[in-house]
């Protein structure tokens, strides 16, 4: 999972931390280390030895449910402790402290301070408190995350005001009076979050100042990102197309996605060739699609800023209903050119390849009449060459065919009253067509109007197909006149009088209120490119496995022994030795930082995964997960779906604003497609799916939460998620009803809280979850979690 590094040097100082739900803890069970103390812990019954030595009035209050615990805080340091104070979470509420002073609780997290009277501890002299607390659920817990702060510092102190608790600060070896230790222009806590070390100037040696570094390549330096408020690891701060650096050359800004807040993002505005810092209420727009052997492109004057986004064209799939491969003439995919609302007029061209169409190809423009379902030569167009242009005052779908070829399947209907006139009043079977055209129809001579026959008829049955409507149901013959005195004959379907299921949605034509389109009530309408539980597209030029396994990178665990390990660098020498406990200590602390801040579904999201990467499997081995394994679901525990991550996912400015933009592409389709859906079907060549291509071309963007120094939720989930691995979209509870439409849009978000070799597995914190999640010695006890986020969003409209 990619995240932003949270480099967090704390020296020889780390501290311990004790399990969960642990009721039979040993006597002075070890809960904070470092080099200057030892914390122990435990609980006390009637019959343990040190009972009496608790104060008579303290003991003598318990009550059922509640329970005493012992806390020795020893000095192993060569000096003075001179005030304290120790924090620590656990579900038990503490009710009364002897011998120390109790703070103010914090959700979870517990305070307790030296009593005032009592401040001194001297070197190897131990200090012995104790707490009376309720218990959390059915028994005692042991405290779990704890942290010691020295001086009469609290945990929860920060003096600098950097976001840095004071005591995190000294065990850091940095200056809690100051927010920039190493003087470099950049404070620690933001250090702390992008990956440069706050005791050094040059964190990576290169004789760049680390304010003056660029890591996101944007352009703009370290110190003048903070200086504007943008992201030093993202090079487009404000997601609107434009990169920070690209921005500041333009004067437009780079934290804000509209400078001129017109209604148009700076990025669309640039592209379009308008000026993003002057408001507008009008725009010119022109677009373009290549599609191989035509390009389309169309130009607008006088948009309004909300029809901006919205105007599109795209290239249809092969085998769409209108004008598939089958039409004759066909060159090449047609497009659908859309726009919001009302328009004057637009000027539309489709540029033909030779090369691709063939060179005897005389190219003309049709457009699709979904009244009629004709395809229809687009009035007053001119060729110029490889170029066809013309005028409109309303957007459709189009296509290029060879004329010579499309027209001439015309050129032999009758007309009715001529000599050769057929009867028509014959009509065996009775079902609403007339034998002659029913044969005609089977013998190839009387098309759709798009060109393709229709197939073979039974003139002597009254269901061709069986599906309990008449032919004549189904199909219309329809005459048009086209100039002078010829007429068009053509078959028009109301659905497909040979299959029973027109549209393959599993709802028989007889019983289908849209035949023509596929409309179930629950269907997938989008999928990312990465996909739940298989690979990311690994950088092949630092990332050699191959990008064709199932199981997806940091989804592996229990899978390199030590050698392993420490070829993938030498910090990992530490692995062999270091205790279990103090790993899950500084794994703690970038999660603690996340958390910093943030509102309580954010800090619970951060907390539902560290507790499912730690308990999920309750220290049994879950076996072994390597790059060649396929994915199997029955070994990860999914965190998130439905409870606080989805809260807190929904709640963001990213998630808000992508589910915004997403909608409105899939009611505008909807719209246009008349309630249908068909057009969503996903397929596994992503360029065949609609959503992928106009959520591509129109630059919309999954949401990424990058670390932030401001938006304490952003740092939380900059750690819980960072951006989704994977990410689908479904239509559910979808229904049509007349010429209006509901149902309810699931944007499902898939992420691995884990990590594979090319995250910030060298940096303090990381080294440790990495290792505890891949080292062999740890006997897979530790996969990782998986994080599932579900926003609901109803829709409705009408057609």
């Amino acid at each position: 999972m990619p995240l932003s590094a949270l480099l967090l040097l704390l020296g020889s100082a780390a501290p311990a931390v004790a399990g969960n739900d642990d009721n039979s803890s040993a006597p002075g069970k070890t809960i904070y280390v470092d080099d200057t103390v030892d914390v122990s812990y435990r609980q006390l019954a009637a019959d343990d030895p040190q009972w009496n030595k608790v104060p008579r009035k303290f003991r003598d209050k318990v009550r059922e449910g509640s329970y005493i615990a012992q806390l020795q805080i020893k000095n192993v340091s060569k000096h003075d402790i001179n005030g304290w104070s120790l924090s620590f979470e656990s579900p038990d509420r503490i009710t009364a402290t002897e011998s120390a002073k109790l703070d103010a609780r914090q959700g979870m997290r517990t305070t307790i301070q030296n009593d005032p009277a009592d401040k001194l501890i001297e070197p190897g002299t131990t200090s012995t408190l104790w707490y009376r607390a309720q218990d959390g659920k059915t028994a005692a817990h042991t405290p779990a995350w704890a942290t010691f702060a020295k001086g009469g510092a609290r945990p929860t102190t920060d003096t600098d005001g950097d976001g840095l608790p004071d005591d995190m600060e000294q065990r850091a070896k940095l200056d809690p009076s100051s927010q920039d230790t190493d003087r470099d222009g950049l404070s620690d806590f933001l250090e702390l979050g992008t990956g440069s070390s706050p005791l050094k100037p040059d964190s990576d040696g290169d004789g760049v100042q680390d304010s003056r570094e660029d890591p996101d390549g944007d352009k703009v330096p370290n110190q003048r990102e903070v200086q504007f408020k943008t992201a030093l690891a993202r090079a487009d701060t404000d997601g609107d197309g434009l990169a920070d650096g690209k921005e500041l050359a333009r004067h437009t800004s780079p934290a804000k996605p509209d400078t001129d807040g017109d209604g148009v993002d700076d990025g669309q505005e640039t592209r379009i060739g308008s000026d993003p810092r002057a408001a507008e209420s009008a725009f010119d727009v022109t677009r373009s699609v290549n599609g191989g052997a035509t390009t389309a492109s169309a130009t607008i004057k006088g948009l309004s800023p909300q029809q901006v986004s919205t105007f599109r064209i795209t290239e249809l799939p092969a085998d769409q209903r209108q004008f598939p491969t089958s039409t004759p003439g066909y060159v090449g995919h047609g497009y659908e050119f859309a726009v919001d609302s009302r328009f004057d007029q637009a000027k539309i061209s489709f540029r033909v390849d030779p090369k691709q169409a063939g060179p005897d190809v005389k190219p003309a423009v049709y457009r699709y009449d979904d009244k009629s379902q004709r395809l229809v030569k687009l009035a007053g167009q001119r060729v110029d060459g490889d170029t066809i242009t013309a005028t409109t005052g309303s957007l459709s779908k189009y296509v290029v065919l060879d004329s010579r070829v499309f027209d001439q399947v015309w050129d032999q209907t009758l007309r009715k009253g001529s000599a050769e006139a057929p009867d028509l009043s014959k009509d065996t079977d009775n079902d609403g067509v007339s034998d002659y055209y029913e044969n005609e129809i089977r013998d190839g001579n009387l098309l759709q109007g798009n060109g393709v026959p229709v197939g073979a008829m039974d003139p002597k049955n009254p269901d061709t197909d069986g599906d309990s409507l008449k032919d004549g149901k189904e199909v219309q013959i329809v005459t048009d006149e086209l100039s002078g005195t010829k007429e068009l004959v053509y078959a028009k379907l109301t659905s497909n009088p040979l299959k029973q299921d027109t549209d393959g949605d599993g709802t028989r034509d007889s019983a289908d209120q849209q035949p023509l389109v596929s409309d179930p009530t629950d269907m997938l309408i989008h999928q990312s490119q990465n996909r739940e539980g298989r690979r990311k597209e690994p950088d092949p030029d630092n990332f050699p496995v191959p990008p064709s396994r199932q199981v997806a990178d940091d989804l592996t665990f229990n899978d390199y022994t030590y050698d392993e390990l420490t070829d993938l660098s030498w910090q990992f020498w530490v692995a062999s030795f270091t205790p279990e406990f103090l790993m899950w200590a500084e794994f703690n602390d970038i999660m603690n930082i996340g958390k910093l801040g943030a509102d309580a579904d954010n800090q619970q999201a951060v907390d539902d995964l560290r507790n499912a990467f730690r308990y999920g499997h309750n220290g049994q081995s879950a076996g072994t997960v390597t790059v060649d394994d396929n994915y199997d679901p029955a070994k990860y525990l999914q965190v998130g779906s439905g409870s606080a991550l989805s809260r807190a996912v929904a709640a963001s400015p990213q998630e808000q604003s992508y589910i915004e933009k997403a909608k409105g592409i899939i009611l505008q389709s909807i719209t246009e497609n008349r309630g249908g859906t068909a057009q969503f079907q996903v397929q596994d060549d992503l360029n065949e799916n609609l959503l992928y291509q106009l959520f591509k071309n129109s630059g919309l963007q999954y949401p990424v939460y990058d670390f932030s120094v401001g938006d304490a939720n952003q740092r939380a989930l900059s750690i819980a998620i960072h951006q989704f691995h994977g990410h689908t979209i479904r239509l559910k509870d979808y229904k049509v009803t007349g010429n209006t439409f509901s149902g309810t849009l699931v944007f499902h978000s898939y992420d691995h809280f884990g990590l594979d070799p090319d995250d910030e597995i060298t940096n303090y914190g990381f080294i440790d979850w990495f290792t505890l999640q891949h080292y062999d010695r740890f006997d897979g006890k530790y996969p990782p979690a998986i994080a599932v986020a579900d926003v609901e969003v109803p829709i409705s409209g009408s057609f």
